[in-house]
């Protein structure tokens, strides 16, 4: 029997090596300071909706009460065109 051994090659850092392991480490901030980013975007999204809805709702109240009132004066003026009209 013959015996086969295979040679292992011995393990050296590069200049090429680390210049690979810089570049992952700089991928990994930027990819911490867009997920940064994201968070910040979002929140002030969500921010800014909550404004929007608050101004919706305190335009849309008095909105209603002004319509209501409105169609009540409205209604009031048809039933007395009507009875005038007879």
């Amino acid at each position: 029997m013959t015996e086969t051994t295979t040679a292992q090659a011995p393990e050296t850092v590069t200049a090429g090596a680390t210049e690979t392991e810089m570049s992952r480490e700089r991928d990994g901030e930027e990819e911490e300071t867009i997920r940064r980013q994201k968070k910040l975007e979002e929140a002030l999204e969500a921010k800014s909706l909550r404004r929007i809805m608050s101004a919706y709702l305190k335009y849309i109240y008095p909105l209603l009460v002004s319509f209501f009132l409105l169609n009540l004066s409205f209604g009031s003026l048809y039933i007395l065109v009507s009875e005038l009209t007879l």
